[in-house]
């Protein structure tokens, strides 16, 4: 569980990250 909850803050924090690049 801990992994999965990880993987998805690290994803969305990718997500957020391209999104202030556009």
């Amino acid at each position: 569980v801990v992994v999965v909850l990880f993987g998805f803050h690290e994803m969305v924090y990718f997500h957020e990250k391209m999104f202030v690049q556009l």
